[in-house]
């Protein structure tokens, strides 16, 4: 007699993409890495696909057996780009396909009206107030094309039902989650050796959004009323260059320090005494 694990048909692997506009370090792109590294591949056969702009992460993808394919868009409205990733839906044939920006989410549609039906997944990564019509109107063609659609916040998704009250059948919300990692704190180039201040932190991609302006500023006011303090930002982005200068222009140069991309959060956390998070707009964030 045959046992019952002889008996069932051996369950083939899912395959599942994962899509991004650009894979720079930025909160949704380290979910994304560590969505696609940790994921049951006794289950899922995980693929990201991308549009422009790169970073090491893709390394710690290629490194961990992840496959990645990058399709490149070269103008706002761009056909060839449009043909590159129907014939790829056409030739890999997934069983998911999850994507995690507004522009991954519309190409990936209109691509998705030529292609192979699949679940079609796509997200709601903050409450968007700053969305203009047109892009609600995208929005929601986006959502309409959808098997399911992922928030990462309670209040994404109650902005999004108002924005889009029949949503509410597909909506689930899950928060972002993170990676344990090492405590052990890595060399800070330049700081002090011995903490005989009080040690501040900001960690996260240096955008507009992020809001670190207002940090400085603060930090100014707090210089000119004779308080001495040491301050780390931890992150890279658009914004580097004007914050750089920023620093110089508020006489902060001996107080801030920028450190960069960095793989020691937790460690950063632990070793400092307080943590600013000014965001203009956040879902729940990874800081």
């Amino acid at each position: 007699m045959k046992s019952v694990d002889n008996a069932l048909p051996t369950r083939a692997k899912k395959k599942l993409l994962v899509v991004c506009d650009e894979m720079e370090v930025g909160g949704s792109q380290r979910q994304i890495v560590n969505l696609v590294k940790n994921i049951d591949r006794r289950q899922f056969e995980p693929h990201l696909l991308y549009f422009r702009k790169h970073s090491y992460l893709l390394e710690e993808l290629h490194a961990s057996g992840v496959r990645v394919t990058h399709i490149p868009k070269h103008f706002k409205i761009d056909p060839l780009f449009l043909l590159g990733i129907s014939r790829f839906l056409w030739r890999e044939r997934f069983d998911h396909i999850h994507c995690f920006s507004l522009t991954a989410e519309f190409w990936c549609c209109v691509a998705y009206l030529f292609s192979p039906k699949t679940n079609l997944h796509t997200s709601i990564r903050a409450r968007y107030e700053w969305f203009t019509s047109t892009e609600w109107l995208l929005k929601r063609f986006i959502t309409h094309m959808s098997k399911s659609v992922v928030s990462n916040s309670h209040s994404g998704s109650e902005y999004a039902l108002q924005k889009m009250p029949g949503l509410a059948p597909k909506l689930a919300t899950i928060y972002n989650g993170v990676v344990k990692q090492d405590q052990s704190l890595l060399p800070i180039e330049g700081s002090p050796q011995h903490k005989d201040k009080p040690l501040g932190l900001f960690v996260g991609r240096l955008v507009k959004s992020k809001n670190v302006p207002v940090i400085l500023q603060a930090l100014e006011i707090l210089k000119q009323k004779d308080h001495d303090f040491h301050f780390l930002i931890a992150g890279s982005g658009p914004e580097e260059k004007d914050i750089r200068q920023e620093i110089g222009r508020r006489g902060l140069r001996s107080n801030v320090q920028m450190i960069g991309e960095r793989t020691d959060i937790h460690a950063l956390l632990n070793h400092s005494d307080f943590l600013i998070l000014p965001s203009e707009d956040e879902g729940i964030s990874n800081t």
